[in-house]
């Protein structure tokens, strides 16, 4: 009995730390989680898979917040296989191609239900319902815990080309 009451409290305690991680740690955590390490054969190739990779956990993130436009990037990452170590998982683009489809506004959602069709077209009805599962978790922790989108901050040295308006 108290192995039972010290099992339930560590798993407590477990849990509790879990929810106080921010929503974007947790999402970083789990992009993270999709990619192989990069072995490429010299240092420039290195630094590039490096970069990718980073842009995928960026854009992640970005698409856990509901942002439509990087939910569907997303899909697309997870459709075509690159240098990047990210292996291609038909289900998990699919998954979420269909929760951009299910998110979008009404004057997007026919496109999107569009591109959720032809990404998800070559899945087994299994890996489908699969990818629908899925679908559904994501827009479950878009809804309830989305991440935060960093301000962007432009790089030091970064100047404008344009002119500032003058008055007529």
């Amino acid at each position: 009995m108290i192995r039972f009451a010290s099992l339930s409290a560590l798993l407590l305690a477990t849990i509790a730390v879990a929810h106080a991680q921010p929503a974007n740690q947790r999402a970083e955590a789990e992009a993270r989680g999709f990619l192989l390490p990069c072995h490429q054969p010299d240092q420039k190739r290195q630094d590039d898979c490096r970069t990718h990779q980073q842009y995928f956990v960026e854009l992640f993130i970005a698409a856990r917040s509901g942002e439509i436009s990087s939910m569907e990037l997303l899909a697309g990452q997870f459709n075509h296989t690159g240098s990047i170590g990210l292996p291609r998982d038909q289900v998990q683009a699919c998954a979420w191609q269909l929760a951009a489809a299910d998110l979008a506004p009404t004057a997007q959602q026919y496109g999107a239900r569009m591109d959720a069709r032809n990404v998800c077209g070559a899945l087994s009805p299994l890996r489908y319902a699969h990818a629908e599962d899925r679908a559904d978790r994501i827009v479950q922790q878009i809804q309830t815990e989305p991440t935060q989108l960093p301000k962007w901050t432009p790089p030091p040295g970064l100047t404008s080309t344009a002119s500032p308006l003058q008055p007529n």
